[in-house]
């Protein structure tokens, strides 16, 4: 039995790399280091197709926690569907983000009532 669909409802998904670049990079001007290029993930359920973005900025820089370019490909990738892929390439999905929650849940009180 497949429990995919079950396990997407509470949280858990089986995200797969669709697509992964090393186009971004940090590059320090008052030392001796060469550009420090950053691996970005682009992922996708295998069952329910909602997309995560993984990158390995915070790993492979100690001290800079912000990257505007990582940044705009993550709202990209997750909101719009957008795989920036460096040298201008550029990719989109036609598939629709799903919902982040999948629905209300109705609490029942337990007791007399």
């Amino acid at each position: 039995m497949d429990y995919s669909k079950y396990l997407c409802a509470v949280g858990v998904h089986r995200y797969k790399v669709v697509d992964l670049t090393n186009c971004f990079y940090t590059e320090y001007n008052n030392t001796n280091w060469g550009p420090i290029k950053h691996m970005v993930y682009y992922q996708q359920c295998r069952h329910c197709k909602k997309r995560s973005f993984k990158t390995t900025h915070k790993k492979d820089t100690m001290n800079d926690t912000h990257h505007s370019g990582i940044e705009y490909a993550k709202i990209g990738w997750l909101e719009y569907g957008i795989m920036y892929l460096g040298d201008g390439e550029i990719r989109r999905t036609l598939q629709p983000q799903p919902p982040t929650k999948p629905g209300k849940l109705r609490v029942v009180k337990g007791g007399k009532q």
